[in-house]
C-alpha cells in the first residue's frame, strides 16, 4: 500500500513538474519571440541610423560645396572691392591672379624710379570668406614672405 501511496505521490508531482516544465516552456518562447522582434526593431534602427548618417553627410558635402562656390565667386571680384588688407590706389590690372596655393599676386609700382623704390611693393593676397581659415601650405608661405624670403630670379631660355 506504501507502495501505491509513493508511486501517486511520484507520478503527482511528475505531473506538477511536467506542468510547471510548459509554463516555463511557453514563457521561454514568448521571451524568444520578444527577443526576435527587438531584434528586428534594432536592425531596422540601425539602417534608419546609416540612411540618416549619409543624408547628414550629403548635407554636410553640398553645404561645404556651396561655401567653396561662394569663396571661389568672391575672389574672382576681390580686385573691385573694398576690404580691410586692399589698398584703394592699387589698380586691378595689377592684380594677377594665380589661384594656388595663394590667390593673387599684387604689383604696385609706379613709373617713377624712387618712387617706386620708396613706395612700392609686391603684395601676396589670399582671400578668405567668412570663418576659413589658412592651408598649411598657406600658412608655410606666409612664414617664408614674412621672414623675407622671398627672392627674385630671372631665367632665361634659348
Amino acid at each position: 500500500m506504501i507502495d501505491w501511496i509513493l508511486f501517486g505521490s511520484f507520478v503527482g508531482i511528475l505531473s506538477v513538474l511536467f506542468w510547471r516544465l510548459g509554463i516555463l516552456s511557453s514563457r521561454v518562447n514568448d521571451y524568444t519571440k520578444e527577443i526576435s522582434n527587438l531584434d528586428s526593431t534594432i536592425l531596422l534602427r540601425d539602417m534608419e541610423i546609416e540612411q540618416l548618417l549619409k543624408e547628414v553627410k550629403k548635407q554636410k558635402s553640398r553645404a561645404g560645396s556651396q561655401a567653396a562656390k561662394k569663396g571661389q565667386a568672391i575672389e574672382k571680384w576681390t580686385p573691385f572691392l573694398k576690404a580691410t588688407g586692399l589698398e584703394e590706389h592699387w589698380r586691378s590690372e595689377d592684380w594677377n591672379f594665380i589661384g594656388n596655393p595663394l590667390d593673387y599676386l599684387v604689383f604696385d609700382w609706379h613709373q617713377d624710379k624712387e618712387e617706386n623704390l620708396e613706395s612700392g611693393g609686391v603684395y601676396f593676397i589670399e582671400v578668405k570668406v567668412d570663418k576659413s581659415n589658412l592651408t598649411t601650405k598657406q600658412r608655410r608661405i606666409r612664414d617664408l614672405i614674412k621672414e623675407g624670403k622671398v627672392f627674385w630670379r630671372l631665367v632665361r631660355l634659348d
